[in-house]
Formats: C-alpha cells, structure tokens, sequence
C-alpha cells in the first residue's frame, strides 16, 4: 500500500513538496517488515537524488544497506558503492567497502573483499590491496 502511494506522491509532486514526502517515507519505513522494506528505501534514495541532496540519499543508503533483510544486502551494498563513486569519487567508497565486508555474510564477502582490494590496486595503493587480500 505504501509503496504505489509514494509512487504516486513522487510522480505527482516531484520536489515541490520536499519535506512532506521525506516525512511519508519516514512513515512508511517505520513499520514495514524486514521483507518489505527494500524497495521502499530504493524509492526513498531515488526521490532524495532527483529532488534533494546527493549526501542525503548517501545517508538512505547507508540505512538501507544495514535495514534489508541479508539476502538483499550485497546488492543494496553494490548499488550504495556506485552512487558514491558517481556522486565522490571512487575514494570515497572506502569506508562503505568496509562496512559490506564486516555485514556481509561469510559467503558474500570475499567478492566485496576482491572488488575492494582491486579498487586500491587501480588507485596504486597496493600495501593496502594487499591488507585486503590477506583478510
């Protein structure tokens, strides 16, 4: 119900009423389930980066990133580190590789831990590529 009303919200009002919709998806994340609550903050971090504030919808992301349920992190991860290299630069995705190898599951972490140490690589930080590769 939520998620067709906020569709609706952010088609019809767009930024124009900024703080309002910010409110309703507060709202709307309050008690959604853990199942549920991934394309609510998808919603939420797109309607902050067409009307708000690139650093805002960073913070969604990050919400998101530690609120979805385990099987839908990795890929709430990947696009979190995406957006903040296209809005930062690719060194700012430092802190957010980070925290995806520390809350990712066992199974899901070396591929982070490879894409991360491949990142420091290309930047020619190669004692801490290789800091990640050892972990």
């Amino acid at each position: 119900l939520w998620l067709s009303y906020l569709t609706k919200f952010t088609a019809r009002f767009g930024g124009a009423k900024l703080e309002r919709g910010r409110d309703l998806f507060e709202q709307a994340l309050d008690g959604c389930p853990v199942e549920s609550v991934h394309q609510l903050y998808l919603l939420y971090a797109k309607f902050e980066e067409a009307h708000g504030l690139a650093r805002n919808a960073m913070a969604v992301y990050d919400r998101a990133a530690g609120a979805v349920a385990l099987e839908k992190r990795a890929s709430v991860y990947q696009l979190y580190i995406a957006k903040a290299a296209e809005y930062f630069g690719v060194t700012k995705t430092r802190d957010i590789y980070e925290a995806a190898i520390g809350a990712l599951p066992s199974s899901e972490a070396p591929s982070f831990c490879l894409r991360y140490a491949n990142l420091e690589r290309k930047l020619g930080e190669i004692d801490r590529a290789r800091a990640i590769y050892m972990h």
